[in-house]
């Protein structure tokens, strides 16, 4: 099953986005350049191709309180049958790590041409933190002076990915974790499962992410995770051998868990203990977050797992000790 920008009329996270970027259009003080920001998992591929569709339509139609898309026009077609000259999507290869100079050079010859069809041209690019150096560089050009009738779109999880000189020259908008229960419903209006709670579990809360779990197979992960804790504290683990397992199967996905993990376990503890001393913790914390990054260039994962798992043992080793 495939999801398209369509669906979210049933995703009652992202119509607060959707709400302001019609306002948006509607004031005429939608910027140029957009960031969408948010955990990975909640759709903002998807709203940001609504935006396009939007953007792109000859004849939106009101339907509460929001103007949407008609699906009738010229326009809507060419979106529906994605051969719409005016979109340009900038993603990474499916052989690739990062979004390479070329990419974007590509992309600001496009947006420096007229659009096809007499209104805007729309580009989106995901993911934003996919953009290496150069090609972060080359895309400031364009932030700097963007051509009249364009919109860029970023989607991003973590802001702290994208170079600060670009975040800056975007107009921000969120997008906010659902409740459980809202979640759940949504999930269960996919498919009807007894084990969605824990796909989400594993997602962080994310509803497409724990969709796309269980769409890869990932339904094991959750309790080989639960059980990392008890391999660490093992006198007898071999570190290398977890190393290699982890890297093997599904490691992007082991990494966004643990970090998820550390970060509730931080939360957990300042709660309680609020003069506790975190800095193992808050240390760990940051090595899972540039191992997420890690994970999907080009160094070693089984290094980086060796790395992530001796330092979760020495934590978990400690509290052991002080508790």
């Amino acid at each position: 099953m495939s999801l398209r920008s369509g669906d979210l009329t049933h995703m009652p996270w992202l119509m607060p986005i959707i709400t302001q970027w019609d306002h948006a259009i509607l004031e005429n003080r939608l910027g140029q350049a957009l960031l969408v920001l948010g955990p990975a998992g909640l759709g903002q591929r998807l709203a940001s191709e609504w935006l396009a569709q939007r953007l792109l339509c000859e004849k939106p139609t009101q339907a509460e309180g929001i103007h949407w898309p008609c699906g009738e026009c010229g326009s809507c077609h060419l979106y529906g049958v994605d051969t719409h000259p005016d979109i340009i999507r900038v993603l990474i290869a499916e052989d690739k790590k990062q979004i390479a100079i070329d990419d974007i050079r590509k992309l600001m010859a496009q947006m420096a041409l007229k659009a096809n069809r007499g209104g805007y041209k729309v580009a989106i690019i995901d993911p934003a933190d996919g953009l290496n150096v150069n090609s972060a560089n080359a895309l400031l050009k364009t932030l700097e002076e963007p051509p009249p009738q364009t919109v860029l779109v970023l989607c991003l999880a973590r802001l702290e990915r994208l170079p600060a000189t670009i975040a800056s020259r975007c107009q921000r908008f969120l997008v906010s974790t659902p409740n459980r229960e809202v979640a759940l419903r949504w999930l269960n209006g996919l498919s009807t499962r007894p084990d969605w709670s824990d796909y989400l579990n594993l997602s962080g809360g994310a509803p497409l992410l724990a969709f796309e779990y269980m769409q890869n197979g990932a339904g094991s992960l959750l309790a080989e995770m639960n059980n990392l804790f008890q391999d660490l504290s093992s006198p007898k683990v071999d570190l290398v051998a977890l190393a290699e397992r982890s890297a093997q199967h599904f490691p992007l996905e082991r990494l966004r868990w643990l970090e998820l993990w550390v970060e509730q376990k931080v939360k957990q503890v300042l709660v309680r203990s609020p003069g506790i001393d975190l800095r193992g913790w808050y240390e760990l914390w940051d090595e899972v977050k540039r191992s997420v990054l890690h994970v999907q260039g080009t160094l070693n994962v089984q290094v980086v797992f060796e790395r992530v798992y001796l330092k979760l043992g020495q934590e978990l080793a400690r509290e052991r000790r002080a508790g």
